[in-house]
């Protein structure tokens, strides 16, 4: 904690965010793209990162999406992972526009991302985007995801995967 709130803090928190969406350019080396991602993810252990990466949402998803063309598993799973947290945050939070961005980064991911732990976590991301929140379960209809996401419904290796996507289309009906 008290790490994360060094590296968190104001000025120094925009600066650390700002190296790590640096490295993270599409043209950069895969392993500090990962490596960045990864950070980022382990920011919101607590409250200071979580703080951060909230106000950084727009240039940190932004940038972020733009690895989901990367052909590397490791990546997808950073991505989603990323995704993921930022969706936690967002979960019984009013705001519209920041929930939009995570189901069009999730669902932007979902188009090239291969890789089953990649996909169950993006799955994840948008049942808890869209979880108990009709506005969000309209743009995420709007945005295609039922059927994007559809030909998940009856995968069983992994399972979960499969038992995911069918309460997330369930979430969606």
């Amino acid at each position: 904690p008290q790490v994360n709130e060094s590296l968190c803090g104001e000025a120094e928190g925009v600066q650390l965010c700002n190296h790590l969406l640096s490295l993270m350019r599409p043209e950069g080396r895969a392993a500090n793209q990962m490596l960045a991602l990864r950070i980022l993810c382990n920011c919101f252990s607590s409250s200071h990162g979580q703080a951060l990466l909230m106000a950084q949402r727009e240039a940190v998803l932004s940038r972020a999406a733009d690895l989901a063309a990367v052909c590397n598993k490791n990546i997808h799973i950073a991505l989603a992972t990323l995704v993921l947290n930022y969706a936690g945050c967002l979960h019984n939070q009013p705001d519209l526009e920041a929930k939009a961005q995570c189901l069009s980064v999730a669902s932007r991911a979902l188009e090239t991302v291969q890789d089953k732990e990649a996909v169950f976590r993006l799955l994840v991301a948008l049942g808890t985007t869209v979880a108990s929140d009709q506005t969000a379960q309209d743009l995420a209809r709007s945005l295609g995801v039922n059927a994007q996401i559809s030909r998940y419904s009856s995968v069983s290796d992994p399972s979960k995967l499969g038992e995911c996507c069918q309460l997330v289309l369930k979430e969606l009906q």
